[in-house]
């Protein structure tokens, strides 16, 4: 795994919250079980975030950066903030 990635258990509970909040349906088994980096990429492109959060997803230079950005966009949604 890459140096500086942020636990996992705070990215699935933050997505978690978020789905609850969205309405989302997941495959939590899938979601338990998929590798850090397919887990990060996937909830990035498949959450159905604004443009602007898109792009600071896409602009994450690491995989540790957008998983950190990922977390935060999903405790907002979570949250029932509409982000600001």
């Amino acid at each position: 795994p890459e140096a500086g990635l942020p636990e996992r258990a705070s990215l699935i509970r933050a997505f978690r919250a978020y789905a609850s909040a969205q309405g989302l349906q997941a495959d939590w088994g899938a979601v338990e079980e998929a590798p850090m980096e397919t887990l990060v990429n996937a909830l990035s492109a498949g959450c159905p975030f604004n443009a602007p959060e898109k792009q600071a997803l896409l602009e994450a230079p690491t995989l540790a950066g957008r998983a950190e950005t990922l977390i935060a966009l999903l405790e907002i949604g979570g949250s029932g903030g509409e982000g600001g």
